[in-house]
């Protein structure tokens, strides 16, 4: 069986994707950009007065800047855009102290990433159970592909749980069963290995995990680790046995089924897009009768410190923790076809591209030692974290994009250099 290089493209796709996602969560989405303390505020009324030179209740551009004289052109530009809510090039009071106190930090792109993130997790699982196919197919030895896969999911689980220690500490009973999309990962490669051996067997437990998980979305029953928190068990493992399902049809030379699996795919998505507002709808649900892509689930933190080894010091010291409430989302059964359509999009546009994918495979090395690159951008992720002693280090653009940058060369650098590696050998 051939290299499959728009499958390592795919896992290039969501291994760029999901660093995105986590950088982005080291800056504040808004934040405070006047150069004043807060204390003003409430003298803000006779300073608005004084810079309204020609007494129009509202400031232009140059009387605005005689506020901040002692801030750059680019800040002062930048606050008076953001705070011009009307595109007026007028500020009126209420546009510049009771609705515009704080401008976006994060860049749009990197807020337009977190508004999708969905579908960055749903590519990895669905990757997942893609990839174990994949892996059975390539392996010299099947009689030991079973075993290998259950030592993989023991120390992904593992890995999940040494990250959610640093990063959070000892959290009874998250740190268990809370820690993230590498305990997806583990539990999915658990339920799969049996799957990818027969397939058949996926389309039952698919439609029996899907209509479980919307039962529960219907009567609004979120349980930890089951279908809520940091990781849990459903969405993200249906999404991995779809992968199985998916890579069932499209490795193998039937074109008749893969027809059909691509128009299914083709009408889900279809359907969704004429049914939903596509941007709108992994938004947090105000009303859970309308549809929705999404439910929270709250889960309560004793914390200190900025880091879980701070708080396991201060517990060793006997300091008092104090009581941290985290919100953790996960998409509903509802999601699951459109999510299984762009997941197949994805793989398809890369597959259509034929050449020009193989050409470009260089640029797929992070892709095909997804493991490894996933763990490592965490640990650059976390030592972003202890170096600078908050969870969200970052203050600017620049500095938010120049760490995503060395983040991403650090990662091909690293594959790279596995890939050297494995040559010699």
């Amino acid at each position: 069986m051939s290299r499959d290089h728009a499958l390592d493209a795919t896992r290039t796709f969501a291994i760029w994707f999901m660093i995105l996602c986590h950088v982005a969560r080291l800056i504040y989405k808004r934040g405070y950009q006047f150069a004043l303390n807060e204390d003003i505020f409430p003298r803000m009324r006779p300073i608005f007065s004084k810079a309204d030179v020609d007494g129009s209740n509202a400031l232009n551009r140059e009387e605005f800047s005689t506020i901040f004289h002692n801030s750059s052109e680019s800040t002062i530009s930048t606050i008076f855009n953001s705070c011009d809510a009307n595109q007026d090039r007028l500020l009126s009071f209420k546009e510049l102290i009771v609705e515009n106190m704080r401008i976006p930090l994060r860049p749009s792109y990197m807020e337009f990433s977190l508004d999708i993130e969905p579908l960055c997790q749903a590519l990895f699982m669905t990757m997942v159970g893609v990839s174990m196919l994949y892996s059975l197919n390539l392996t010299r030895k099947p009689e030991r592909w079973n075993r290998s896969q259950f030592r993989r999911a023991g120390e992904l689980y593992a890995i999940g749980f040494v990250f959610f220690i640093v990063q959070y500490g000892i959290q009874w009973p998250w740190m268990f069963v809370g820690h993230g999309i590498l305990l997806s990962i583990s539990s999915a490669i658990v339920l799969c290995v049996p799957l990818v051996r027969n397939v058949r067997f996926a389309y039952l437990t698919f439609f029996g995990l899907w209509t479980t998980l919307l039962t529960l979305n219907i009567l609004d029953i979120r349980i930890g680790f089951i279908n809520a928190g940091n990781g849990p068990f459903m969405p993200h493992v249906i999404l991995a046995v779809f992968g199985v399902i998916a890579g069932g049809v499209l490795m193998k030379g039937n074109r008749t089924h893969q027809k059909w699996f691509v128009g299914v795919m083709a009408g889900f998505l279809l359907i969704s897009l004429l049914q939903l507002d596509f941007m709108q709808y992994f938004i947090y649900p105000e009303d859970t009768s309308a549809p929705y892509g999404r439910r929270d689930y709250k889960a309560t933190y004793e914390v200190l410190g900025s880091n879980g080894l701070e708080q396991i010091w201060g517990m060793i010291q006997g300091e008092e923790l104090r009581s941290s409430v985290k919100t953790y989302y996960n998409y509903t059964a509802t999601s699951i076809p459109l999510l299984m359509s762009l997941c197949t999009g994805v793989y398809l546009f890369f597959r259509t591209l034929g050449t020009l994918t193989e050409k470009m495979a260089p640029l797929w090395a992070i892709g095909r030692h997804s493991l490894g690159v996933y763990i490592l951008h965490l640990i650059l992720i976390s030592l972003c974290t202890i170096v600078f002693g908050s969870l969200r280090p970052f203050e600017s653009a620049l500095e938010i994009n120049m760490a995503f940058a060395v983040i991403v060369l650090i990662c091909y650098g690293y594959a790279f250099l596995k890939e050297k590696n494995i040559g010699k050998r």
